[in-house]
């Protein structure tokens, strides 16, 4: 079981996006959740994720062993994702995601 507590995991992640830390980001994911970010980022306009200036944590359920995480990213483009989150051995690693775009 993971020392760190899930919530502290996500936001860890979520500020590694703000800052661009590839290195986090990577560590934090599954390889198949990593495969799937790799994939959005070579299909957005750009190839890239857009400058973002912060996130909030909007909602979280259990599903099973999995943790759901609503978070909503602002910045040049805002943006929602729900995040699944899986303890791993003894970290907590992002499992999977959906973007969603968010409407004005």
């Amino acid at each position: 079981m993971p020392q760190m507590r899930v919530e502290d995991a996500v936001r860890r992640n979520c500020e590694a996006l703000l800052q661009q830390n590839v290195a986090q980001l990577m560590y934090d994911m599954t390889p198949q959740a990593a495969m799937k970010m790799m994939q959005v980022q070579a299909e957005s306009p750009g190839g890239g994720t857009p400058a973002l200036y912060g996130f909030d944590i909007s909602g979280m359920t259990q599903e099973g062993d999995d943790y759901l995480f609503d978070v909503l990213f602002s910045g040049e483009q805002d943006f929602s994702v729900k995040a699944r989150w899986r303890a791993i051995g003894d970290e907590w690693k992002l499992a999977d995601f959906d973007i969603y775009p968010v409407e004005a």
